[in-house]
């Protein structure tokens, strides 16, 4: 259930990610805003289909639960069923691909240009003014992990959600360091008991994730932080070494 609903709000995180190209005054203010007005939008799309879904299901059976919307499109309204999954599908498949490109090819961007990763992956392309060999190189990656993972989607699942909630537990934990403890906000509700609660949360949930996902988690956050300090280490080697006149 955790690994469903994670996975299921993931794509708001994205829009704060395109800061850099709003346009006007208050960038970040702006992103902000959409961000939280995309994850209510979302929130009240999702109780809707619950609701409607649960309502037409009453009295049927499931042996699948994880198809049991299908089941109640079949039964309730057969008339509809080939064009809702095809809207379902293009919604999915294009709608979610979008997000993750735009998204982490930012991230990615943004990371490049701190020296984290390869330079390369900051180029942004002069004409359309995108992170272009980002872009291609996220997508380059997600095909492979599509193809190797399509077996194990329990585990993909899993670790999608142990990557997010990690992330989201260090976002909260960032609120609390950089506004209560580095500018001693009195702010108490704003920037300690909120984002304390919310890292209660997440740990909460994260502690509930599948073992195998736990472990494969750590894992790759392991080999994040070896690159990180392999990255940091060139970077400060190319800044220490005398320039040639």
């Amino acid at each position: 259930g955790a690994s469903v609903a994670v996975i299921t709000y993931l794509g708001f995180d994205a829009v704060v990610t395109l800061t850099e190209e709003v346009k006007g005054t208050n960038p970040g203010r702006k992103s902000g805003r959409v961000g939280l007005i995309a994850i209510l939008f979302m929130m009240l799309l999702f109780i809707g289909i619950s609701w409607l879904l649960s309502s037409l299901g009453q009295g049927l059976t499931f042996d699948d639960p994880s198809t049991s919307a299908w089941v109640v499109i079949n039964e309730r309204v057969p008339e509809l069923a080939w064009a809702l999954s095809l809207v379902a599908g293009l919604a999915l498949g294009i709608g979610g691909t979008t997000t993750i490109h735009v998204g982490v090819s930012r991230l990615i961007m943004g990371m490049a240009r701190e020296s984290h990763l390869p330079s390369m992956l900051a180029t942004v392309h002069p004409r359309t003014h995108v992170p272009w060999v980002a872009t291609v190189t996220i997508m380059g990656v997600i095909t492979v992990v599509a193809y190797v993972a399509l077996p194990h989607v329990d585990l993909l699942g899993g670790l999608v959600s142990f990557g997010a909630l990690l992330a989201f537990l260090f976002v909260n934990l960032s609120v609390v360091v950089w506004f209560g403890v580095r500018h001693g906000s009195r702010k108490w509700v704003l920037h300690w008991a909120l984002p304390l609660l919310g890292a209660l949360v997440v740990g909460y949930v994260l502690a509930g994730i599948k073992p195998m996902a736990i472990e494969v988690g750590i894992a790759w956050l392991v080999s994040g932080l070896v690159l990180y300090f392999v990255m940091r280490r060139g970077t400060a080697t190319r800044r220490g070494s005398p320039t040639r006149g």
